[in-house]
């Protein structure tokens, strides 16, 4: 039974912790893995229910707001907002992006949560 002392007198033989690096390794890339994989199997349901929610709620809402930016200004932020985040603005009628208080420069601000949970995440985890 190993009782502590020198640095050089550890009970894990250099093969075993060979063995537990190599299976940490291996566990952690399955991990990834599943998680790229999941993520592209969840995507089409996502996407349905973003658009389910947009048709039903935040669509009503963009026109029903009173005042809102003019449409070429709204179609330009939804374009430069596609641009730098690569995804679907979703975001900026959720979050009423579309009023006239709010700056493009706040509005790019605002990350979006497509960017945070299947891009950031899957990246940290």
């Amino acid at each position: 039974m190993w009782t502590g002392g020198r640095v050089g007198d550890s009970p894990i033989r250099h093969q075993d912790h060979a063995v537990l690096v190599n299976f940490n390794l291996a566990s952690a890339l399955a991990d990834r893995r599943f998680h790229r994989l999941a993520s592209r199997l969840l995507l089409p349901r996502w996407l349905a229910y973003q658009v389910r929610r947009m048709r039903v709620a935040y669509w009503p809402a963009f026109r029903r707001h009173s005042p809102r930016k003019p449409w070429p200004m709204v179609g330009w932020e939804l374009l430069v907002l596609t641009a730098r985040w690569r995804c679907l603005p979703f975001h900026y009628f959720r979050y009423r992006r579309y009023d006239p208080a709010v700056t493009l420069s706040h509005a790019l601000d605002h990350l979006p949560e497509t960017v945070l949970y299947y891009r950031i995440l899957n990246a940290v985890n």
